[in-house]
């Protein structure tokens, strides 16, 4: 839950001055914890003191924007079908629901 975000948060942690190996470990332990109980890795992550010391709550949210995986869409749906007027995914539903 989350956790595929751990590649963002590692690299944020070494941006501000944590070793790579250390980070590596902190983010590594973080992820088991969410994973081993079920957990969402964010709110693990807002509950970890060495975390807080590098990154407010505030800052952990905005790594874990999903919008920043989905900025292209538009733009590939309109190098894939360029003569569409429609999105393609919307083109496909249903009118009955």
């Amino acid at each position: 839950r989350g956790v595929y975000n751990s590649h963002k948060l590692l690299r944020e942690l070494v941006n501000r001055g944590s070793g790579h190996d250390a980070a590596y470990e902190l983010v590594q332990a973080t992820a088991f914890e969410a994973w081993n109980d079920g957990m969402e890795f964010l709110d693990v992550l807002k509950t970890n003191e060495e975390i807080a010391r590098h990154l407010s709550a505030n800052e952990l949210e905005a790594l874990f924007d999903d919008q920043d995986y989905l900025r292209h869409v538009d733009g590939i749906f309109a190098r894939v079908f360029p003569d569409s007027t429609r999105h393609p995914v919307e083109g496909q539903r249903n009118s009955n629901t």
